[in-house]
């Protein structure tokens, strides 16, 4: 990834893009150089004042993390006992009332070398975001994390992904649940909680855990992606956050939500943005009815909508594409790869997309091949989606060369398209015992066929 950068003093400094997380240092600085040996090689350390001071060097020839505003990220590189140390001491020094972002993501924490860490939120009182991810802090790490949640009255964003907290002694777990619950920070919007195997959580324990959700009515974003969650499971975390009023993001990829989708069509229409349900099962037991009716009338305000690999067939994609334009009229990105919907439905799904809002549309791995009007439709879809930044129509072998050729023409000519990312890798592959194309030789003539918008688009 490229990086702006801008000289100051001595160092070179490079500003991450935006969402990066902090500002990484480079350059000859004695005093860097200093501190940087001492944590190659175990020595003593001289101690840091303040986090504006604090560099950790993961590799020898890499500086990996340096502080100097609202954001700090020292995930991975709090493994060594020497560099934990420096950092505990730079956050204890003095206040740091201006930190609003600590990332401590895979430090490989435990339930005991997790405690100092705990400790230190009272020093960081503006934080509003922590990401304490990928460590095995287990239910007394948990326990011991929720117990400085007081210090830190205006936490937003809370990532307790991968935390281990499911396992171990059963009396722990429902202790670290309770705890979840009587002490949860009202104000969180932003929840993660992935791959923290849910789904084995005592009856009441997870009934606990919905009640979490359902009380914590400033939700504006969830993620419970890969739990094993049962369908029963599905339908119990839905139904305690389908009423939140403000709720704009559900993220269920990896559960078996099935048939519980039905528990997202309520009486009144929602306020959900984002539905990300891949790999869910959604289509069993007429799913795909429910998948209609919820775009239809209780989910009007969708604007990203990702399914890929739930085995929609041509017919559920061609009942989806009856869905009236109005309710689908704020849809900026659509996801159906890996879903064997044909190239008719493909046609009939993509006509009856929104131009004017339609950003990103993804349908490798569809069966698309070009003999039913798949192509045509993309090209008067590149041709009218002004806003259209992503096409990904990859890994469909039965798109022939010249498919992709007219569709990259269709792209040169489109007079105000703003597509940066063209994906078609996979396409264009002869059955039967001919011989593969090369794909590199193919898309040197798929960017040439981009003509002189071949610059601004980057093609897979």
């Amino acid at each position: 990834m490229k990086l702006a950068s801008q000289k100051v003093g001595r160092r070179s400094v490079e500003t991450m893009p935006r969402g990066g997380g902090g500002i990484s240092l480079g350059g000859d600085d004695p005093s860097l150089t200093l501190l940087e040996e001492g944590l190659r090689s175990e020595m003593p350390i001289a101690p840091c004042r303040t986090l504006r001071q604090l560099v950790l060097r993961d590799k020898p020839d890499t500086v990996r993390f340096h502080h100097t505003g609202a954001d700090v990220d020292v995930s991975t590189v709090l493994s060594r006992p020497a560099v934990r140390q420096v950092f505990l001491d730079a956050v204890v020094a003095s206040s740091h009332s201006h930190v609003k972002s600590l990332c401590l993501a895979n430090n490989g924490f435990d339930s005991i070398t997790s405690q100092p860490f705990s400790r230190i939120l009272q020093y960081l009182p503006g934080l509003t975001k922590l990401d304490v991810s990928k460590n095995a802090l287990g239910a007394a790490g948990l326990i011991n994390l929720i117990a400085s949640f007081d210090f830190i009255p205006q936490l937003r964003v809370l990532d307790i992904s991968e935390i281990s907290f499911t396992e171990g002694i059963q009396a722990e777990v429902s202790a670290a649940i309770e705890s979840l619950r009587s002490a949860f920070p009202s104000k969180i919007s932003y929840l993660r909680s992935s791959r923290n195997n849910l789904t084995s959580l005592k009856a009441a324990d997870f009934t606990k855990f919905c009640q979490i959700l359902q009380s914590t009515v400033a939700l504006q974003q969830v993620d419970l992606s890969a739990n094993g969650l049962s369908t029963a499971q599905c339908r119990q975390v839905i139904t305690s956050l389908r009423e939140l009023p403000d709720l704009r993001t559900l993220v269920l990829d990896d559960n078996y939500v099935g048939v519980s989708i039905r528990a997202l069509v309520p009486k009144r229409p929602t306020a959900l943005e984002e539905l990300r349900l891949a790999g869910t099962n959604l289509l069993e037991d007429g799913g795909s009815f429910v998948l209609r009716h919820m775009m239809e009338s209780s989910c009007t305000e969708l604007k990203c909508l990702v399914i890929p690999d739930n085995a929609i067939t041509a017919d559920v994609a061609a009942l989806v594409a009856e869905v009236p334009s109005e309710s689908l009229m704020n849809l900026q990105v659509l996801d159906v790869s890996s879903n064997p919907i044909g190239d008719a439905s493909a046609n009939k799904l993509i006509t009856a997309l929104p131009a004017h809002s339609l950003q990103e549309l993804t349908l490798s791995s569809c069966d698309l091949d070009g003999t039913h009007g798949s192509v045509e439709a993309l090209i008067s879809l590149v041709t009218r989606a002004e806003g259209l930044t992503k096409l990904d129509v990859g890994y469909n072998p039965k798109l022939s060369e010249m498919h992709c050729f007219v569709l990259c023409a269709a792209i040169r000519n489109a007079p105000s398209t703003v597509l940066t990312n063209l994906v078609l890798r996979g396409c264009a592959v002869p059955q039967g015992d001919g011989v593969p194309l090369e794909y590199d030789r193919v898309r040197h003539k798929l960017v040439d066929a981009l003509g002189p918008k071949r610059g601004n688009i980057l093609i897979f």
